[in-house]
């Protein structure tokens, strides 16, 4: 597999999964917890908003993602 193609793979991967992302944010608050850093992401009534904070948690810290639809 050329270097072309896998560029094209990965840039479909990162299109769907920020489609996904903010189509799951507009039924609810979607948070993603990855390393050191805290990433939300939730509908405005102008809208997104999209929150990035450091978070603590004990080395090697695996991803955790919270989705919470129709919470509003």
């Amino acid at each position: 597999m050329g270097m072309q193609m896998k560029m094209l793979l990965a840039t479909g991967l990162l299109a769907a999964l920020l489609i996904g992302s903010a189509t799951a944010a507009a039924f609810g608050p979607v948070e993603l917890g990855a390393g050191d850093l805290k990433i939300s992401l939730s509908r405005m009534e102008a809208g997104f908003a999209l929150d990035i904070e450091e978070r603590t948690c004990p080395p090697r810290c695996g991803i955790q993602v919270n989705w919470r639809p129709l919470s509003r």
